[in-house]
Parts: C-alpha cells; structure tokens; sequence
C-alpha cells in the first residue's frame, strides 16, 4: 500500500478535471499510519465506522489543504481487503474451480460464519486474503480475484455487500 502522500498527490492530479468523478478503493486491512484520522480510530468503533471516519478525514484533507469542496470526490475504504469481494462471489469460485482443487466446504464455512462478507475479519492470520490462499490453493488476487468477480457480475456483490453497494450507487449518483 502507498503513502498517503502519493495517493494524495494522484487524486489531487484529477480532481480538477471537468466532468470526472473521483474515487478510490483502498483496503482498510494494513492501511498505513499516514492516513488522514488513522490516529483517531480505536477498538471502541466497528470497523464500518473505522472506514466511515478514514473516508471523511481523507476528503475533508483534500478540501482543507486546496482550500474548496470537491462534490465529485467519492473516498472508499473497503472492508477488509478487496477479497472480502471474492468471498461474495463464491458462485464465481464454484464455478472457476473443481471442487476437489478447493476446501469448498472451508469457503462456505467462512462466508456463512459472518453477516456478509464485508465483515470478514482484518486479522494477520485470518484476513481474507489469507483464508483465501489456505482454501484455494495457488490462489492470486490478480490471476484469479477479477476472473471469479466477473463470473458472478457485480449483481451479486451489491446484494451481498453493504457498504461496497452503498459506495457503488454514490458513484452513479454522482455521475448523473
């Protein structure tokens, strides 16, 4: 993960472009320090107001430091990582996989142990990406994440997943 800095200075090289909406999707698993309200985050919040707090400080940092509103900026931090997306997409993985290649009973385990799989959890042995590699054998974000979220279509990811819907419609909404 980047400095905040070049991340910063990447939205900053945009923003100013006539007709665009902003955004970003950054995993809240490991974000760096740097990161405008990581100081303020404590274990008295959930992790869903964790990411609401960083989204808010990364925008009002962005307007403070340019000194003016950016309505076309959307911040998102997902929870945990981008592969709690592959989890809402076990379809995907049923249908990319034998299920001899794969702990498919693991996978379903995982998925039906949490509300939905934004609640995955950010620990170091348990991130997603983590129980990912541990049930899909030569499992790699790149490789295979975007094949196994394609196959199921992003239907399924708004339907199992708040928050990325909810970051998803403001994109829209903001572009019409």
């Amino acid at each position: 993960m980047s400095k905040y800095s070049y991340i910063k200075k990447d939205i900053l090289n945009t923003i100013y472009e006539s007709d665009v909406v902003v955004s970003m999707m950054i995993d809240f698993y490991r974000l760096p320090s740097d990161f405008p309200g990581f100081g303020e985050l404590s274990n008295s919040q959930t992790h869903q107001e964790q990411a609401d707090l960083l989204e808010t400080r990364i925008k009002e940092d962005l307007e403070e430091t340019q000194n003016q509103r950016f309505e076309n900026f959307i911040p998102y931090i997902q929870l945990h990582e981008f592969e709690t997306l592959v989890f809402a997409s076990a379809n995907g993985i049923d249908i990319l996989f034998d299920r001899d290649e794969i702990d498919f009973k693991g996978l379903m385990n995982v998925v039906e142990e949490y509300p939905n799989p934004e609640e995955i959890n950010n620990y170091p042995d348990t991130a997603p990406s983590v129980r990912l590699k541990k049930l899909i054998p030569g499992y790699n974000k790149v490789l295979h994440g975007i094949d196994i979220i394609n196959t199921v279509g992003i239907s399924e990811l708004l339907e199992k997943c708040p928050r990325f819907k909810t970051w998803i419609e403001s994109m829209v909404e903001a572009l019409v």
